[in-house]
């Protein structure tokens, strides 16, 4: 997953949410790394989907707007060290650290997802809504 990318969605993250607004982006973009390093992107998603999620994943795959995800089902979905290990990278409360990846999270997926379309067959399958999708891309 590419730096740049990720401390672009930050940046504007970060510039237009008054909440965590002064967090250093370096930190978050550290802290993000570490935490989709060790976690299988295409995995992740797939549980989301296959958890009643798919509408909320579905979304942020490719373009077009990004559905929101409660922060508390984000963190059920991760690993409970891993968001600890964010937060704690980011000097914030897990439960502030998991409303940060609420709203940073379904973005970079979005931008990963129009540079890799194998992650829409991936997450959602080769055939319906994964074929359904990738004609939009």
């Amino acid at each position: 997953m590419n730096t740049q990318m990720i401390m672009q969605v930050v940046q504007s993250y970060l510039q237009n949410n008054k909440t965590f607004g002064n967090l250093d982006i370096n930190s978050v973009v550290n802290g993000i790394q570490g935490l989709l390093g060790g976690i299988d992107i295409k995995d992740l998603l797939s549980k989301f989907a296959s958890n009643g999620l798919g509408d909320i994943v579905s979304s942020w795959l490719g373009s077009g707007e990004n559905k929101s995800i409660d922060a508390s089902v984000l963190t059920q979905a991760l690993p409970n060290e891993k968001i600890e290990e964010f937060a704690s990278k980011v000097g914030l409360p897990t439960d502030k650290a998991g409303e940060l990846l609420s709203g940073v999270l379904p973005q970079i997926v979005d931008k990963v997802s129009n540079e890799d379309s194998s992650l829409i067959d991936s997450v959602l399958g080769g055939s319906g809504l994964g074929d359904t999708l990738k004609k939009f891309f």
